[in-house]
């Protein structure tokens, strides 16, 4: 269990250094029953299609966009307004 914090907490802290060094904020999201990244693409996003965008900014936690469970805590890139609805 120490060791899954330890690399959560590198991996945000990570994710936050990339997301300024761009000069753009990332959102973090915390797992609840039920969800899918579908549906948390389309919270943030408007279109369920880019959660393939969620699943590729938390590589290597997530292996399988099917598989996410409640609490984990994902990052979610900001994406280009060509994309987003």
């Amino acid at each position: 269990m120490r060791a899954f914090i330890l690399f959560l907490t590198i991996f945000l802290a990570s994710a936050a250094v990339n997301a300024q060094s761009q000069g753009k904020e990332s959102h973090f999201h915390t797992v609840v029953v039920g969800e899918t990244l579908s549906d948390i693409s389309e919270k943030y996003y408007g279109d369920r299609v880019l959660y393939i965008e969620i699943f590729e900014a938390n590589k290597p936690m997530l292996e399988d966009p099917d598989k996410i469970y409640p609490g984990q805590v994902l990052r979610i890139p900001n994406i280009s307004t060509a994309y987003a609805k």
